[in-house]
C-alpha cells in the first residue's frame, strides 16, 4: 500500500523542479527555430575604387608677366629762381599751384628799368671802343707808311702803334662782353619756364623783392612720367635684359577709378641695379610718354597725374614649351599621374609659381593624364576609378576656387568621391 506525500511537500517539489522545466521548453524552443530558419545567402565580397577626376596636359608657348606696383613721378623737376634782382611786377596767371606752362613762357616779370639803363649805356661803350679802335688802326697805318718813307729798316711794334692797337682792341672785347651781359640781364627780368610742365608750388608774390638764387617756385616736367618698380630678385631672370633701344619691355601701368580698369603703355628704360637693403627688392624703371595728353596724337586714355599709385605687369621672356597647370596639382614639386588606371607619383621642375599657375618645365610629356583630385594616403600602382577625362587647364581653373583645401569624402562601404568644384576668380 502506497502512502501519498502530504500536500505541503507536494508544493514544495513542484517549486524546486520549475526552473527546470523552464530552461528544457527555452531549448526545445531554440532548435524548433533553428531548424525551421532558411539558409543564408552568400555574397561575394565587393572591392571600392578611390574615384579621382583626371586631366590630360598639353605643352605650350608661354610669355611670362611680372607685377609689381609704384607711384608716378615727374622725370624732370625743378625750383624755379630769380637770376637777377628787383621788385615784381607782374605774375603770369598760369603761375599758380597747378597751371600749365609752355617752355618759355613768362611766368614773372622784374621792374627792367635799370637793366634797360644798363644795356643802353653798354651799347654806347662798344661804340665808343670800336671807334678808338678803328682810329687806332688808322692810325697805325699812317705810322707804318710814315716808316717806309723814311728807312728801309723794320718799324718796331711800337713805332707801328702795335701795343695801342692791341689795347684799343680789348677794350672793344670788353665792351662785347658787357654788353652781352647786360643783354642778358634785361631778358632775365622776364622769368620763363625752362621747360613744358605742371607748376607744383608758388612761393612768390605780385611787389615782392628779389634777390638773386631766390626760389620763386617749382616746375614739374609733363613730357615724361617716371614709375619706380620694385621686383624680388629671382624675377629678374623672367624679365629679361633691359635695352630701351633695341629691345624695349613693355610695361602695363593700370589702376581702378569707379571700378573701372584704366591703363596705360609704358616701357622699362634701366635697372637701378642695386637691392634696396630694406625690402632686398631691386627697383626697374618705367617711363610713360605723354602723361598729361599734351600732344594730340596721344593714345592714352586719360592723363596719368603724378602721385598716382598703379599696378604693373611687365612683359617677360618667352618660352617655347611649358606646361601650365593649377597650382594646387602640385606638391613638393610632384605631381600625380594617371597611367592604366593606376597612380604613381612624378618629380617635375617647376620653374615658377603665381597665385593660381605653376610652370613646370621638365618631368611631363604631352597627352599625360593627372589627378586633379588630391589623394592623402595612397601607394604607388594602386588602381583608381577615373571620372570626367576631358577636363581642360580653362575649365579646371573656371571651376575651382578652393581646390588646394578640396578634400576626399568618405562614403559607406570605404569608396571615395571626387571633391566638390566651384568657380575660380582671375581664370585665364
Amino acid at each position: 500500500m502506497l502512502i501519498s506525500p502530504p500536500p505541503s511537500q507536494l508544493k514544495v517539489v513542484i517549486q524546486k523542479l520549475t526552473p527546470l522545466f523552464i530552461v528544457l521548453a527555452a531549448i526545445a524552443i531554440f532548435f524548433i527555430l533553428s531548424n525551421s530558419k532558411p539558409p543564408a545567402e552568400k555574397k561575394e565580397a565587393t572591392t571600392y575604387l578611390p574615384v579621382v577626376e583626371v586631366m590630360a596636359v598639353q605643352a605650350s608657348k608661354v610669355t611670362f608677366q611680372v607685377s609689381s606696383y609704384g607711384i608716378v613721378k615727374p622725370k624732370h623737376q625743378t625750383q624755379i629762381v630769380s637770376e637777377v634782382q628787383g621788385r615784381i611786377t607782374r605774375l603770369s596767371e598760369k603761375f599758380v599751384a597747378g597751371g600749365r606752362v609752355n617752355k618759355k613762357e613768362i611766368l614773372a616779370k622784374i621792374e627792367a628799368a635799370d637793366y634797360e639803363a644798363i644795356y643802353i649805356q653798354a651799347q654806347a661803350n662798344l661804340a665808343q671802343a670800336q671807334a678808338r679802335f678803328a682810329q687806332e688802326k688808322a692810325e697805325s697805318n699812317v705810322a707804318l707808311k710814315d716808316w717806309q718813307n723814311i728807312t728801309d729798316q723794320e718799324p718796331t711794334e711800337l713805332g707801328l702803334r702795335k701795343p695801342q692797337l692791341r689795347q684799343e682792341q680789348a677794350n672793344v672785347k670788353y665792351a662785347k662782353a658787357a654788353l652781352a651781359k647786360a643783354k642778358r640781364d634785361l631778358e632775365r627780368t622776364a622769368i620763363r619756364a625752362p621747360f613744358e610742365g605742371l607748376i607744383k608750388i608758388r612761393q612768390i608774390d605780385l611787389g615782392e623783392y628779389l634777390v638773386i638764387g631766390k626760389i620763386i617756385g617749382q616746375l614739374l616736367d609733363t613730357s615724361t612720367a617716371e614709375v619706380r618698380l620694385p621686383i624680388p630678385d629671382e624675377e629678374l631672370e623672367f624679365i629679361g635684359k633691359i635695352n630701351p633701344q633695341s629691345n624695349p619691355i613693355k610695361v602695363a601701368l593700370y589702376t581702378n577709378v569707379m571700378g573701372n580698369k584704366i591703363e596705360w603703355q609704358g616701357i622699362i628704360t634701366r635697372s637701378e641695379g642695386v637691392i634696396d637693403e630694406k625690402n632686398r627688392m631691386i627697383y626697374l624703371v618705367a617711363e610713360v610718354d605723354d602723361p598729361y595728353l599734351r600732344a594730340k596724337n596721344n593714345m592714352h586714355p586719360q592723363e596719368l597725374k603724378f602721385g598716382t599709385f598703379v599696378n604693373a605687369e611687365i612683359s617677360g621672356i618667352t618660352i617655347e614649351k611649358v606646361f601650365k597647370l593649377p597650382r594646387f596639382l602640385i606638391k613638393d614639386s610632384q605631381v600625380l599621374v594617371i597611367k592604366n588606371n593606376q597612380i604613381y607619383e612624378r618629380k617635375v621642375n617647376v620653374i615658377r609659381s603665381d597665385t593660381q599657375f605653376a610652370y613646370v618645365t621638365s618631368g611631363l610629356q604631352n597627352n599625360e593624364v593627372l589627378s586633379i583630385t588630391p589623394l592623402e594616403n595612397f601607394t604607388p600602382g594602386m588602381k583608381v576609378k577615373v571620372i570626367n577625362a576631358d577636363t581642360t587647364i580653362k575649365e579646371l581653373i573656371s571651376t575651382q576656387v578652393s581646390a588646394p583645401q578640396a578634400k576626399i569624402n568618405r562614403i559607406p562601404g570605404g569608396q571615395l568621391s571626387p571633391p566638390a568644384s566651384s568657380k575660380a576668380q582671375g581664370a585665364d
